[in-house]
């Protein structure tokens, strides 16, 4: 008997099974690839981009040139980081 597919998988065990994460995107599942606990990949349907359904695309792994535009400046003190993320989820 074979084993289930995974909805996160690493690319050793992608590799030898790959015909079957292809069979099973075509009938609709999705895929995450990981590089060692890093996503890399989505293995998914065929259907229209992301951004006609209404999905945003978020990259799994950014270049250093695209962060290099970015300002950041440490953070002094007490930080309540739950209500920070809170805030943050509430903007979208």
């Amino acid at each position: 008997m074979r084993k289930p597919l995974k909805n996160r998988v690493q690319i050793s065990e992608l590799k030898p099974n790959l015909s079957r994460y292809l069979r099973a995107a075509q009938r609709g599942r999705r895929t995450t690839v990981l590089d060692r606990e890093t996503p890399i990949a989505v293995i998914g349907p065929v259907g229209g981009a992301p951004e006609e359904k209404g999905l945003e695309v978020i990259p799994a792994v950014q270049s250093h040139e695209a962060l290099a535009g970015i300002a950041v400046s440490p953070i002094r003190g007490k930080v309540d980081s739950l209500a920070l993320l809170l805030e943050e989820r509430g903007e979208r």
